[in-house]
């Protein structure tokens, strides 16, 4: 049987419930969280074939999950494979995924996306409520299961248009990885913290620390997953006061333990 390594990254869950359902319908495989810490991963000789599972951030694949297959040693992969979830177009972030690929040699066999409530909290309120977000929200196991399909097409993945990639996956996506240096100086926690440091066992960048008076402290190396946000049991935690009356989300089908590092 082959064996096969489904690699997630994900703030609120839909892309690890994504990633779950994917090594349910696989069979023997391991699931790996992406992570600053697990830079430079060697994948052993007997694994075979590696999944990649990301949401998209501002029309391409999350910083932190190219800077990690920019130093994964993975050349004895026989196929590659990346499945998105977003909660709206992708623009050309498979292309872009691709590209990182290629640096190294390598490519896609296969690249697909999933819709799934949107939840980009601090931009805007998540329209969890929508009849069709609800309808997800509510049988999502199901959902996932029926709109996963891992058979083969050719092209491994649609382009998007010249003026789509130019615009989405080129300049608004550069412009939002340089922003990320600065961004989590908007983060904060309001009085509701009761200093359990959930925060900073779930940052995938191990970005969070709690300061001597037990309060999360942002270091500067954030990517933007908002799982701090989502996943904070008091929803104490909070990007700029826009953030303080919008809806919090994490996906039904998972819990904040599974995302404990």
């Amino acid at each position: 049987m082959r064996k096969n390594k489904v690699f997630w990254f994900s703030g609120s869950g839909n892309s690890l419930a994504l990633a779950k359902e994917i090594a349910k319908s696989l069979g023997e495989s391991d699931l790996i969280r992406m992570t600053t810490k697990n830079f430079n991963y060697k994948l052993e000789e007997d694994f075979e074939d590696v999944y990649f599972i990301f949401p998209i951030h501002a029309w391409r694949p999350p910083r932190l999950v190219v800077d990690f297959v920019e130093t994964m040693n993975f050349s004895n992969a026989k196929n590659i494979y990346a499945f998105a979830t977003s909660g709206g177009a992708i623009s050309d972030s498979f292309y872009y995924f691709d590209k990182i690929l290629g640096k190294k040699g390598l490519s896609l066999s296969l690249a697909k996306s999933i819709k799934m409530p949107d939840n980009c909290i601090y931009l805007y309120n998540p329209p969890l409520d929508s009849p069709k977000n609800k309808e997800i929200i509510d049988n999502v196991d199901l959902y996932l299961s029926s709109s996963l399909d891992l058979s083969a097409t050719q092209p491994p993945y649609q382009r998007a248009s010249k003026i789509s990639a130019m615009f989405l996956t080129g300049l608004v996506g550069s412009f939002f990885y340089k922003s990320l240096k600065n961004f989590d100086k908007k983060f904060f926690a309001t009085d509701a913290c009761t200093s359990c440091g959930i925060c900073t066992r779930i940052c995938p960048s191990y970005n969070i620390l709690l300061d001597e008076n037990r309060r999360p402290n942002w270091k500067g190396t954030c990517t933007a997953c908002m799982a701090c946000v989502h996943l904070c049991p008091e929803k104490a935690i909070n990007y700029t006061n826009k953030t303080m009356k919008r809806s919090r989300y994490i996906c039904p089908s998972v819990k904040i333990k599974e995302f404990l590092l």
